[in-house]
């Protein structure tokens, strides 16, 4: 090989190595955008496992109970429910309303497990009518056991 074919030859791998270089920036790009979509994934992920928290579901009342009960045997609140939102009609409504209306309560339970894509038959229809019954017992329950501002009597004055 003479001194102009080696020159030639390092001028090739030259530009090669170049190439190789912009393939190689190009590739980390890649891996940081696949890094990037992974942790954005998961923090999606993670963050429609946390409940949502609302005005409604700081009150207390039944809707409260319902909630606290429902957690306990694993339903938790997903991202579009409208639990929140019930929470606060049971709560503000009181225990009596909720009591009248415990069958669209029990309705509103339907409807979400279908939304969610669960089976409901009249097993679940059953304990849904005793726990919405227990959440109203509860409600009365802390009710009662809250102590009621005390009553200034009346004053008269003589004139």
């Amino acid at each position: 090989m003479n001194k102009t074919e080696i020159e030639a030859e390092q001028l090739a791998i030259r530009s090669k190595i170049g190439e190789l270089k912009l393939q190689l920036k190009a590739l980390d790009k890649e891996r940081q955008l696949i890094v990037l979509a992974e942790q954005e994934e998961h923090r999606v992920k993670m963050a429609s496992k946390r409940p949502v928290r609302t005005p409604a579901a700081r009150q207390e009342g039944a809707g409260k109970e319902l909630h606290a009960l429902l957690a306990r045997i694993g339903q938790k609140m997903k991202p579009g429910c409208k639990c929140n939102e019930r929470m606060g009609i049971m709560n503000r409504n009181g225990p009596d309303w909720c009591e009248l209306h415990r069958e669209e309560i029990v309705g509103w339970l339907k409807e979400e497990a279908e939304r969610q894509g669960t089976s409901w038959g009249p097993a679940k229809q059953a304990v849904a009518w005793v726990i919405v019954g227990r959440a109203i017992k509860r409600a009365r329950k802390r009710t009662k056991a809250t102590p009621e501002a005390p009553k200034i009597p009346h004053m008269e004055t003589s004139g």
